[in-house]
């Protein structure tokens, strides 16, 4: 059984300045200004049966990055072949170019 979802709009930020060491009798430093790099989705799915995640980083989501993520889950070798995903939520999973793209999966040997 696999639990998939999918979180779009993730700020992609990076620390302007390097961080500084801690020194003597000093904690470390932390730059408090960052950079903005965009947005992305992240995709994961729950292998409920032997907590394993499996997640993809993506610019945007949507059918193909989801069906990526279907077709790492099912090439696992971790993954019986019967497997279905059974808990989903998302605009892209619940559709139905999703659920036809998801059908036509090959089971693996």
């Amino acid at each position: 059984m696999i639990s998939a979802d999918e979180k779009s709009q993730l700020q992609a930020l990076r620390r302007k300045h390097p961080g500084l060491p801690p020194g003597p009798g000093r904690h470390a430093g932390v730059e408090f200004e960052y950079v903005r790099g965009g947005t992305l989705a992240y995709m994961a799915a729950y292998d409920v049966h032997h907590a394993t995640v499996f997640g993809q980083i993506a610019p945007m989501t949507g059918i193909e990055p989801l069906t990526n993520l279907v077709e790492q889950v099912m090439t696992t070798q971790a993954t019986p072949a019967s497997t279905s995903i059974a808990q989903a939520s998302g605009s892209a999973i619940r559709s139905r170019s999703f659920t036809r793209a998801v059908s036509r999966t090959e089971p693996r040997s």
